[in-house]
């Protein structure tokens, strides 16, 4: 079993948090046609599903994390009864997972790929996902694409990530993010996030939130995804549909089907 992230930071996770951006749903929602069936993958807070709702799909979403569930289903609830039966959400590891249904489209968004730190689970989860895809069905992973200059010196990032107000809390957030370790032979970076918070009676806490992230070349992932029965369609840059470019180091966004 895989490590259970966010157990203490998922309250902090939405609030400030870069993922807020809307490019990557553009492009979700340019291969949803009436009646999908969509798997979310690492759905989290529920970013990425809230958003396809009010398409004529059924969205079934899976993350490992508790915490960053609880939150999902709360905001969930907020929907109308017509839209909340629209979503599915589901406590289960992306690597060991088994439904009865057959999605029309398979979403990795934001990185959740690179939460898989081995081959073997970039394998057990590709077996599961391809097992789960329609025959016409398309997946789309995302990764960011490695700049080994950046890497070089990934043990001495230490950096504000950003800083908001939360109502709720009635607190100022702090997130910064502190390099710790790119493992190369492994390909695994390690770092963690700080979380602050100053609470409006002067309390101050302040919580960790360790993080692994695997990756890999293009190369590698190319081979990883022929090997394991997927076909690459298409690998983009960025969200816009920018075609990938070797020289430039932004994301991997791949659109993969089963092979033929």
């Amino acid at each position: 079993m895989r490590t259970n992230l966010y157990l203490e930071t998922a309250k902090y996770y939405d609030g400030g948090n870069f993922r807020n951006f809307s490019e990557d749903i553009l492009m979700y929602k340019s291969f949803i046609k009436d009646d999908f069936q969509i798997l979310d993958v690492g759905c989290g807070t529920g970013r990425v599903a809230l958003e396809l709702i009010n398409q004529k799909v059924k969205i079934v979403g899976i993350d490992l994390s508790k915490s960053m569930l609880y939150i999902f289903r709360a905001k969930l609830s907020k929907q109308n009864q017509e839209l909340q039966h629209k979503v599915e959400i589901l406590e289960l590891d992306m690597t060991n997972f088994e439904l009865d249904s057959k999605f029309d489209l398979i979403l990795f968004p934001f990185r959740v790929f690179q939460a898989l730190t081995s081959n073997e689970q970039r394998v057990n989860c590709l077996t599961k996902m391809k097992k789960h895809l329609k025959e016409t069905g398309k997946m789309i992973i995302n990764c960011f694409d490695p700049d080994h200059k950046m890497l070089e010196s990934f043990d001495k990032i230490n950096k504000l990530d950003y800083e908001y107000y939360d109502e709720k809390l009635k607190a100022n957030i702090k997130r910064s993010t502190i390099g710790e370790e790119n493992d190369v032979k492994n390909k695994i970076i390690r770092s963690k996030y700080i979380f602050e918070a100053k609470f409006s009676d002067g309390s101050k806490t302040i919580t960790e939130e360790q993080l692994l992230r695997g990756y890999l070349e293009k190369n590698e992932m190319d081979d990883l995804f022929k090997e394991n029965g997927l076909k690459v369609i298409d690998v983009y840059s960025w969200w816009d549909f920018s075609k990938y470019i070797s020289e430039i180091k932004r994301e991997l966004i791949y659109i993969l089907s089963k092979q033929e």
